[in-house]
C-alpha cells in the first residue's frame, strides 16, 4: 500500500467526522471557531515541516521511494503532512460532537455549586476537601492574635496567643 492510499483513509475518516460535527452542531459554530481551527492547522503544519525535516535529516526516519509520490517539502514527503491535517480537523470535531459533561451539582470549571444549606450540612465552603484555610488577626510579627482554621470536615478551631515580649 502506498502512503497516499493510507493518507486517504485517515483524511477520509477525519473529514467524515468533521462534516458530521458541522451538520449536527451547526448552530454552535462561529467564525472564531473556524479561525481557531485554521490557526491550529497552520501551526501544526509548520511544526510538522520543521520536525519531520529534522528527523529525516538525522536519519531517524526513512521512506521507501517506491511508496511515495516524490513531492517533498524539504526532505519530508508531502504524504507526511496528511496526519497533522487529519488531527487538526478531527480533534475539534470530536470536542464538538462530545461536549464535556459535568457531574451533578458541579458548576463550570469543576467547582461545587452552593446549595444554600448551612455549613457542615453538605454545603460548599469554597474549599476542596483536605484544604485548610486560615486567618491570622495578629498585627505584626511576634504580636498576639487569633488564628482560625477550617478543616476538610468543616470543623473550626480557634487559638489565641499573646506576645511574650520582645523576641
Amino acid at each position: 500500500m502506498s502512503y497516499v492510499l493510507l493518507d486517504l483513509v485517515f483524511l477520509g475518516g477525519a473529514l467524515l467526522v468533521t462534516f458530521t460535527a458541522v451538520l449536527v452542531r451547526r448552530r454552535q459554530l462561529s467564525r472564531q471557531n473556524v479561525w481557531a481551527v485554521c490557526v491550529a492547522l497552520v501551526v501544526v503544519l509548520l511544526l510538522s515541516a520543521f520536525f519531520d525535516n529534522v528527523m529525516i535529516g538525522v536519519g531517524l526516519v526513512a521512506y521507501d521511494p517506491a511508496r511515495i509520490s516524490g513531492l517533498k517539502i524539504g526532505l519530508a514527503p508531502i504524504e507526511d503532512f496528511a496526519y497533522p491535517v487529519a488531527v487538526a480537523l478531527l480533534l475539534p470535531a470530536l470536542w464538538t460532537l462530545f461536549p464535556a459533561r459535568r457531574a451533578p451539582g458541579r458548576a463550570p470549571g469543576g467547582r461545587r455549586q452552593h446549595d444554600g444549606s448551612a455549613p457542615g450540612a453538605g454545603a460548599d465552603t469554597g474549599t476542596d476537601p483536605g484544604t485548610v484555610t486560615s486567618t491570622n488577626t495578629g498585627i505584626g510579627t511576634g504580636t498576639g492574635g487569633t488564628h482560625t482554621s477550617t478543616g476538610a470536615n468543616n470543623s473550626t478551631s480557634t487559638s489565641t496567643r499573646s506576645s511574650g515580649g520582645n523576641r
